[in-house]
């Protein structure tokens, strides 16, 4: 089983977003990226994935409620097939 993993540096990339567009929901995970990442030179920190969030609610056209649940289900179907 493969996932995919979207992290807030993605969704400042037009390159990135078109990936993000192709990936089935059911296989997307969080990335933080931080303390790594920098977009626009600002450290990207955990807290960050809320914007991922935000974008991916509206990429998938679902509340935000909706996305916390399919990235819970997606993680626990990971964790429970490894």
């Amino acid at each position: 089983m493969c996932f995919f993993s979207v992290g807030p540096a993605m969704i400042h990339s037009n390159r990135a977003k078109k990936v993000i567009s192709w990936l089935p929901k059911e296989r997307v995970l969080l990335e933080t990226d931080g303390p790594f990442a920098k977009v626009d030179g600002k450290i990207q920190y955990p807290s960050n994935v809320i914007e991922v969030m935000n974008y991916l609610a509206t990429n998938w056209e679902v509340s935000n409620h909706s996305v916390s649940n399919q990235l819970r289900s997606n993680l626990r179907r990971l964790l429970t097939n490894s």
